[in-house]
C-alpha cells in the first residue's frame, strides 16, 4: 500500500488538497481455488472552506481504478455549522455517490465466491444534530440525532440457496433510510463515576426492484438486517474497581427474501467487574464478564444457535 497527500493552504478561509494511493491485495486460503489479486488505484481532489467562524464547507471528488472492474466517479458535498458561541449545539449535513467493492472472500470463496459480482453504488444524504455540554462541577451530558436516507444499487449480500450454500449475490436495488439516536451522560461524585448511554436505531431497508421477473422480494425487507435496534450501557468507577452492564435489544429479522418467516426480537444483555491494580510504572487490569446473564436462547442467523451463559476471565497488563 502507498499513499500521499497533498495540502495547499490558499488563506486562513480555505484549502484544497490531492490524495492519491494505490493497493495491491493477493490472498491464498484453503477455500480459495487459486490465488485472488487485484489492484486498486484511487486519486481525489477536495476542498475546505471555512465562509464564517461558525461554517465549515466541505467538497470532494474522488475516482477509483480497479482491476476488471469500471468504477464512476464518487463525490462529498458536507456542511457543519455551529449554532451556539460555545460550540455546545452543532448541525451537519452531507450528500454524497459512493461505492463499496466485494471483497476477496465475496469474489473468491469457495463454495459461494461470485467472481462476476459487481460493485455496490449509492447515492444518499445524511443530516444530523449534535449536544454535547461539559459542567465546571464535571458533568457531562451530550446528545446525538441523526437522520439518512440511500438509494443502494447491486447491493452485495450473501443468501442461502435452496441446497444450504451461501453465495454472494448482487440482489436487486434497495432504499434504506432511518434514524439513530443517542444519549449519553457522566456524573462525577467526588471519586465515582457514573457513566451510562442509551442508544436507539431506526432502519428500513426494502428492496426497490429487480430484474426478476415476478420477483416476491420487491417490496420486502432485506433479510437478517433488524427494522430496531436498541442498547443500554450503564458503568461505574469508583478508585480501582470498575462495574457495569449492558443490553441490547434487535427486531424482528426476516429470513426469506419474501418475508414469509423470521426470527422473533432477541434481548439479551452482559455484566462486567473488574479492578486495575497499580503496579510501579504499570497497571495490571482483571475483569469477569458474564455474557448473556440472563441464558436467553438467540440465533445469529437460522439453525445457528449462539452461546447461551458465558463466563470469561481477562487479564490486561498495561
Amino acid at each position: 500500500m502507498l499513499r500521499t497527500r497533498f495540502v495547499y493552504r490558499l488563506n486562513d478561509k480555505a484549502e484544497l488538497g490531492i490524495n492519491a494511493g494505490n493497493e495491491y491485495q493477493s490472498a491464498r486460503s484453503l477455500s480459495y481455488s487459486g490465488t485472488g489479486k487485484r489492484n486498486l488505484f484511487s486519486t481525489s481532489v477536495s476542498a475546505r472552506i471555512n465562509p464564517g467562524t461558525r461554517v465549515r464547507l466541505l467538497f470532494q471528488a474522488r475516482q477509483m481504478i480497479v482491476t476488471d472492474m469500471v468504477i464512476k466517479p464518487e463525490f462529498t458535498a458536507g456542511a457543519a455549522v455551529t449554532l451556539s458561541p460555545d460550540g455546545a449545539h452543532l448541525l451537519k449535513a452531507s450528500i454524497s455517490r459512493s461505492t463499496k467493492l466485494p471483497c476477496l472472500n465475496d469474489l473468491y470463496w469457495v463454495p459461494g465466491g461470485n467472481s462476476s459480482l459487481r460493485h455496490e453504488n449509492a447515492t444518499g444524504g445524511e443530516a444530523s444534530y449534535s449536544y454535547v455540554s461539559v459542567a465546571s462541577s464535571g458533568l457531562k451530558k451530550s446528545l446525538d440525532l441523526a437522520l439518512h436516507a440511500t438509494r443502494v444499487n447491486d447491493l452485495i449480500q450473501w443468501i442461502p440457496g435452496v441446497t444450504g450454500i451461501w453465495s454472494a449475490e448482487n440482489i436487486r436495488s434497495v432504499n434504506v433510510y432511518g434514524l439513530e439516536g443517542r444519549l449519553g451522560s457522566e456524573v462525577p461524585l467526588n471519586e465515582l463515576v457514573i457513566s451510562s448511554y442509551i442508544n436507539y436505531a431506526f432502519n428500513h431497508s426494502v428492496v426497490a426492484s429487480s430484474e426478476i421477473p415476478n420477483d416476491m422480494a420487491v417490496g420486502s425487507h432485506l433479510i437478517y438486517v433488524p427494522g430496531n435496534m436498541f442498547n443500554l450501557n450503564f458503568g461505574l468507577r469508583w478508585k480501582m474497581l470498575r462495574a457495569g452492564v449492558a443490553a441490547f435489544y434487535q427486531g424482528r429479522r426476516y429470513t426469506t427474501s419474501d418475508n414469509s418467516e423470521w426470527l422473533s426480537p432477541s434481548f439479551l444483555a452482559d455484566a462486567r467487574l473488574g479492578v486495575m491494580l497499580p503496579a510501579g510504572k504499570a497497571k495490571i487490569g482483571i475483569e469477569v464478564d458474564t455474557e448473556n446473564i440472563f441464558n436467553s436462547s438467540s440465533e445469529s442467523v437460522r439453525n445457528y444457535p449462539m452461546p447461551l451463559r458465558t463466563f470469561n476471565l481477562r487479564i490486561t497488563l498495561n
